[in-house]
C-alpha cells in the first residue's frame, strides 16, 4: 500500500467517524428533545391535578364555611333565646 492510499484510508476513515458522530449527535438531541417534552408534559399534568385539587378544596372550603356560618346561627339565635327569656323572667319578677 502506498502512502497515498494509506492516507486516502484514512482520509476515509475520518469522514466515515465524523458522519458518525453526527448521526449520534442528532440521536442525542432528539433523545434530550423527548426527553424534555415527556417532562413537560409530566409537569402539565401534574399540574392539571394540582388545579383540579385545589378546586375541591375551594368547594369543601366554601361547604365547611357554610356549615360554619349555620351553627354559629343556631348557636347565636340560641344565645338570643335564652337572653329573651332571661330578660322576661327578671321583668316579671
Amino acid at each position: 500500500m502506498t502512502e497515498n492510499q494509506t492516507i486516502a484510508e484514512l482520509e476515509a476513515r475520518v469522514t466515515q467517524a465524523r458522519s458518525a458522530l453526527r448521526y449520534v449527535e442528532a440521536q442525542l438531541k432528539q433523545a434530550r428533545e423527548e426527553a424534555q417534552h415527556a417532562e413537560i408534559e409530566a409537569l402539565g399534568k401534574h399540574l392539571e391535578e394540582t388545579e383540579h385539587k385545589l378546586d375541591g378544596l375551594r368547594e369543601a372550603g366554601s361547604m365547611a364555611l357554610d356549615e360554619v356560618r349555620e351553627a354559629i346561627d343556631a348557636v347565636w339565635r340560641g344565645i338570643t333565646q335564652w337572653f329573651d327569656k332571661s330578660t322576661a323572667n327578671k321583668s316579671d319578677d
